[in-house]
């Protein structure tokens, strides 16, 4: 036994996510490692549920994890989670996996389930939602040092996307009213 130890702590900006189109964000504090060149964090969601890939500051592998280059301090992070077409309501697990190797070789790993309510968009109940405070926060503070957009003529808009990016579905076997109206079929020979 070493005495390294894990300490995380893991917070949601709002206690629920919408079934479709919901957006949510997980901030993710580690206390510091002792000992340990680098850790590495991994996100496990379930199905419907997705990661929108970011973690400032913090590089990733080609495996999508979450590289901590330096453990010995504390680390804060903040992951932003999202759905984009409808899922089963009720409640799931977000997993967060924390490993690092200590200064004896050893493999020290922690594994943090974050229970989150998945909820109708329509039937949100905003008397019921609890909002974090510090999280939204860190949020806006983290939205403000990213580059803002900019409108067409090159003025600076001074709000943020928070937008979830459009997802265009092709329908190959779609036709429109004229279409339709003015499509010749072939005689098939």
């Amino acid at each position: 036994m070493t005495g390294a130890a894990i300490t995380i702590e893991v917070r949601l900006a709002k206690s629920v996510l919408e079934n479709e189109e919901g957006m949510n964000h997980l901030w993710v504090h580690l206390e510091p490692l002792g000992g340990g060149k680098q850790a590495v964090l991994e996100l496990q969601l379930p199905s419907g549920i997705h990661w929108d890939g970011k973690a400032k500051g913090y590089p990733q592998d080609t495996s999508g994890r979450v590289i901590i280059e330096q453990p010995e301090i504390p680390n804060d992070l903040l992951l932003g989670i999202y759905t984009i077409q409808p899922m089963d309501c009720g409640l799931v697990s977000l997993s967060i996996h924390v490993s690092f190797i200590d200064h004896c070789g050893m493999e020290i790993c922690k594994t943090v389930l974050v229970p989150l309510s998945i909820v109708d968009a329509e039937s949100v109940d905003e008397e019921t939602v609890e909002i974090d405070e510090e999280v939204i926060r860190r949020v806006k503070e983290q939205a403000l040092t990213e580059p803002t957009s900019t409108h067409p003529d090159g003025s600076d808009s001074g709000m943020v996307d928070c937008s979830l990016p459009k997802l265009i579905r092709y329908d190959p076997h779609y036709r429109s009213e004229l279409e339709e109206k003015y499509r010749v079929e072939g005689t098939g020979l």
